[in-house]
């Protein structure tokens, strides 16, 4: 089953035309998250277009995605610290593969957790969880609005709910996506242009690599929870959906109580 509807539009997604093939762009796409997304998407013969940094990677997950799943798989390198003019890839995109109905961004670098404040560390933080991401999601965004239809999914974190000491930087770049994305949908919605925001929790990815935790979620559940929410046309996901609650509860303490608190989940 596509991930969109072909018909209608309705709770279950954005209206296509019936017969069409719904074409995914996935930032950040070689990242563990992203992989696990376009191989579920590519399952319900999607297309898919992977956008990241590493052509050598990207071609090796085409070729597992096209052999397992008989479904078209464009690539096209993509830096997040060095993207050039955003509305120019959009243009070469879709001059490659057709309109794009679907736009996911997973892209996310923790940085240097041991010294966050350094100079270099904010700056590279903020380009690809944030700034890089939301100047390539709106280039897409333009296209989709001219065309009303298609959907956005911003992969953003609980992190982003309230600045902890172990991930600030990360955390307050992922808050700013969260602006980013809700404003977006507002201008959007009139446009037949829906945005996903997914808050996950740790997940069993590199990032967490070494992290013992009972929270840490499986990647296939999580994408799978993700492609639900597209399909329910949800504003905002916590994945697993228990962190909606664990969130609510930490942005009500107090903040002279919170400092004090040193949480690291």
């Amino acid at each position: 089953m596509a991930i969109f509807p072909v018909t209608q539009t309705g709770a279950e997604g954005v209206a296509m035309k019936a017969g069409a093939t719904n074409t995914i762009v996935i930032l950040g796409a070689t990242s563990a998250l992203a992989q696990s997304l376009a191989d579920q998407l590519a399952a319900e013969k999607n297309s898919l277009v992977l956008l990241a940094r590493n052509n050598t990677e990207l071609e090796r997950i085409k070729a597992d995605l096209t052999i397992r799943h008989a479904v078209q798989v464009h690539t096209q390198v993509c830096d997040l610290l060095n993207i050039g003019d955003a509305m120019t890839l959009a243009e070469k995109v879709e001059s490659s593969v057709g309109p794009v109905q679907g736009f996911i961004a997973v892209a996310g670098d923790m940085g240097d957790l041991s010294d966050q404040t350094q100079q270099h560390n904010i700056e590279q933080v903020t380009a690809v969880n944030y700034t890089a991401t939301a100047s390539i999601t709106a280039a897409f965004a333009k296209r989709m609005q001219g065309r009303k239809e298609g959907i956005i999914v911003m992969i953003s974190s609980v992190a982003g709910d309230r600045g902890r000491p172990n991930n600030f930087v990360y955390g307050a770049a992922k808050s700013a996506l969260n602006s980013f994305a809700s404003g977006l949908r507002a201008s959007l919605h009139k446009d037949g242009v829906h945005v996903l925001t997914v808050k996950p929790g740790p997940m069993d990815t590199p990032m967490t690599a070494g992290m013992k935790s009972p929270l840490i979620y499986p990647r296939g559940k999580a994408a799978k929870a993700i492609i639900k929410a597209m399909k329910k046309k949800c504003n905002v996901a916590y994945v697993p959906w228990f962190w909606w609650i664990i969130m609510n509860i930490i942005k009500h303490i107090p903040e002279g109580i919170f400092k004090k608190l040193n949480l690291k989940a």
